[in-house]
């Protein structure tokens, strides 16, 4: 996910969209930081679209289902991915725990715990969540405040901004100048949105 400081109301992209954790009781919360969220694609053959999109994030939700063996093939290979481009701030989240026994949550746990053994991921939380019954989504988006901090920009620098969602499809790793349709989601790394120059192209 890509962290940021400034405030907004969540905002529904495709596979890409803003969700600000709270703090306070619903009648007075407040918005704490402006949270971008990737949604990679989980399956093993899509392994090109879900480095793309570890390219502009800052931390990771680790998303493992506790009615699944551990690891997937998938599994390894996020893990992997997330090694290489080097990301430090991780929480893995067993989720689904509603769909399984006590016993089998716990031993779906215990293998989280050992797959990350020896990597450097290994004191991460493991959250157990269910997303349907909203069991310890609270706990999670606590957790998101407080374990990924939001990194320091070089606002001063010309602008560098990384496209990870356009409409229309757009292979990865396709120029700016060859991109087609509008560009709902990316990250950017250096300067701000007002230094780009006016003569900028949009798509």
């Amino acid at each position: 996910m890509s962290l940021h400081s400034k405030n907004r109301h969540v905002k529904p992209h495709y596979g890409y969209y803003f969700r600000p954790p709270m703090q306070g009781l619903w009648w007075s919360r407040r918005s704490l930081r402006k949270v971008s969220s990737v949604d990679a694609p989980g399956h093993e053959v899509l392994m090109t679209i879900m480095l793309s999109g570890a390219a502009v994030m800052d931390a990771a939700i680790f998303m493992i289902g506790a009615d699944e063996t551990c690891p997937q093939p998938q599994t390894r290979e996020h893990l992997l991915v997330a090694r290489t481009m080097g990301i430090k701030h991780m929480i893995a989240v067993q989720n689904k725990i509603d769909l399984v026994s006590r016993e089998r949550a716990i031993q779906s746990y215990q293998k989280i715990r050992a797959f990350l053994s020896g990597t450097e991921y290994v004191d991460i939380l493991v959250i157990l969540v269910s997303t349907q019954r909203r069991i310890n989504v609270d706990l999670l988006i606590e957790n998101i405040q407080t374990q990924m901090p939001t990194p320091e920009r070089d606002t001063p620098l010309n602008p560098l901004a990384f496209t990870i969602r356009t409409f229309d499809v757009n292979r990865p790793g396709t120029s700016v100048s060859d991109l087609k349709g509008g560009v709902l989601g990316g990250t950017l790394f250096f300067g701000n949105c007002s230094t780009f120059p006016a003569s900028y192209p949009l798509y």
